[in-house]
């Protein structure tokens, strides 16, 4: 069995070479092993040791759809041509950011495009 610090060294090796979706489906393997086994000695430091890698190599889990909660369109909201609301936003060394944010925007029914400025 392949214990979970080969897994973090596989993630990391992964995001360094760019396959954040390969690094992603590792942390996610740790992440099923702690659920698994919560009482496990060595659970929280193998935690903050997934977070870290996730922070320092942008490696992030996807946005689920049922963690996307709509709300109406704000009153006096900008409506782009097709009805729905244009949301304009800057991302400037912010990817972290925007990967949050992207998902939920595209999820909302109201949003007709999504233009990002770099």
């Amino acid at each position: 069995m392949t214990t979970n610090i080969n897994l973090i060294n596989r993630a990391i090796s992964a995001a360094k070479s760019g396959d954040r979706d390969v690094a992603e489906r590792l942390l996610e393997e740790i992440e099923r092993r702690m659920d698994a086994d919560p009482q496990a000695p060595g659970n929280a430091s193998v935690r903050k040791v997934v977070e870290f890698v996730r922070r320092t190599y942008d490696v992030h889990r996807p946005v689920q759809p049922s963690e996307v909660s709509a709300a109406p369109a704000p009153s006096g909201a900008d409506v782009s041509a097709d009805g729905g609301v244009s949301v304009v936003t800057c991302c400037m060394n912010r990817t972290e950011n925007l990967l949050k944010a992207l998902p939920t925007w595209l999820a909302l029914p109201e949003i007709g495009e999504v233009v990002i400025v770099d």
